[in-house]
């Protein structure tokens, strides 16, 4: 995996209850912000109301005067669908056919639901690996329109369990980010992330002590599926697991919830320079973001 640290950027997570804000340039965080969202605009990280939401995006870059150039931004992972493809070697127009008809039939969607979107993560003498991701169109149609709204047009977008998982630079490790509302999981093996499982969190608001149940609940049913499922690759015990987000406090808050899964549960640091006081529990998916490659 690669880390671009050059420029300046604003890194842009909407979710439910709030959306963040961090502004990074030469490798190192220079601010961030949070700005509480009405209820009802965003439901389980997915934007409800681009209105509203594109409202609220333009005024917070006005009043804490937040650069609309370079931004990137975080897009949920609820009811995305990702694939790693192998392909044998192939060269120029062979090889994206063979990418387009791999991913028709291991990702069949109905034309118009699904953007799909894929990319080469690994060549060598013995084939081609395709990482393949589709998200809902309307997903990405409502967060376009909401922050085109505001003025803003992103250099990128990120599937925020994506942007999760690049922050802690760890080739193989199980990565949580737990909000309010929503959950991500990813499993990551020698780089390449395996296995993304994004829910919505039915429970009652201000609930923690469920969120946390369903978190270990997911946690240890997704390791022992993948394990099961993949036994060639099968998760060693020395894998960590990281936890961030709004509900993720302090490692002894969750810790004892990864028991169940065999894995030991371990604290991350920023890959970039940060100023004291930035709880990057919280704001590690605007890291990620800000490390992405465009």
């Amino acid at each position: 995996m690669i880390w671009s640290l050059n420029g300046a950027k604003t890194a842009l997570q909407i979710e439910s209850s709030e959306m963040r804000l961090l502004s990074v340039d030469g490798g190192r965080v220079c601010r961030w912000d949070s700005v509480p969202l009405a209820a009802g605009c965003v439901r389980g990280g997915r934007i409800q109301d681009p209105e509203a939401v594109g409202r609220a995006v333009a005024k917070a870059f006005s009043e804490l005067n937040y650069s609309r150039e370079r931004v990137v931004a975080s897009v949920s992972g609820l009811m995305a669908v990702s694939r790693i493809i192998k392909l044998p070697v192939l060269k120029g127009g062979e090889l994206n056919k063979a990418i387009a008809s791999e991913t028709r039939r291991l990702m069949p969607v109905s034309a118009g639901s699904m953007r799909v979107y894929t990319q080469v993560v690994r060549r060598g003498p013995d084939g081609v690996l395709i990482f393949a991701l589709g998200v809902p169109s309307e997903t990405i149609d409502r967060e376009v329109k909401a922050l085109e709204l505001a003025g803003i047009f992103p250099d990128s977008l990120d599937l925020k369990p994506l942007a999760c998982l690049r922050a802690v630079r760890t080739p193989t490790c199980i990565m949580a980010s737990i909000e309010t509302d929503s959950l991500d999981i990813v499993v990551s093996v020698d780089g390449l992330p395996k296995l993304i499982r994004s829910v919505a969190l039915a429970i009652p608001p201000g609930d923690h002590e469920a969120a946390y149940e369903t978190m270990e609940d997911e946690l240890t049913r997704i390791v022992k599926f993948f394990n099961d499922s993949h036994r060639d690759e099968a998760l060693s015990p020395s894998a960590p697991i990281y936890v961030a987000g709004q509900l993720n406090g302090d490692v002894g808050s969750w810790s004892s919830l990864v028991l169940p899964t065999g894995h030991r549960a371990q604290p991350y640091v920023s890959p970039m320079r940060c100023p004291a006081g930035l709880p990057l529990h919280a704001y590690l998916a605007n890291v990620g973001l800000a490390l992405k490659r465009n």
